[in-house]
């Protein structure tokens, strides 16, 4: 499993502890692990991917401070929307407003 820290730093935890993998010069806010690869989301510098001992930024126009990894789809939770990629080449986004008209009428499960 993965972690991210408040002091911009990757750990990578096991029944037998955790170990910092890689620092952050940024916020790491959100990690994920997505076809194979270690995501961490900066909502300044963007998308980095994990890659040994160091954090690499990816080409791809986000800032993500959260996400979701599912089988087809990576989601990021942006500072105004949702973004989603499926290639990491081209992203698709909901902005706040869309969101909001969209659960307009949806009553939340916990309630």
């Amino acid at each position: 499993m993965y972690a991210t820290g408040p002091l911009g730093a990757v750990f990578e935890g096991a029944r037998h502890g955790w170990v910092e993998r890689a620092p952050v010069e940024g916020m790491a806010v959100g990690v994920t692990k997505w076809r194979g690869a270690v995501y961490v989301g900066d909502p300044v510098q963007g998308l980095l991917r994990l890659q040994g001992a160091a954090t690499v930024p990816v080409e791809l126009p986000v800032w993500p401070a959260n996400f979701h990894a599912d089988r087809d789809a990576l989601l990021m939770v942006e500072h105004d929307g949702v973004a989603e990629t499926r290639d990491l080449k081209e992203v698709r986004r909901v902005g706040e407003a869309a969101l909001e008209v969209a659960r307009r009428d949806l009553t939340p499960r916990w309630r």
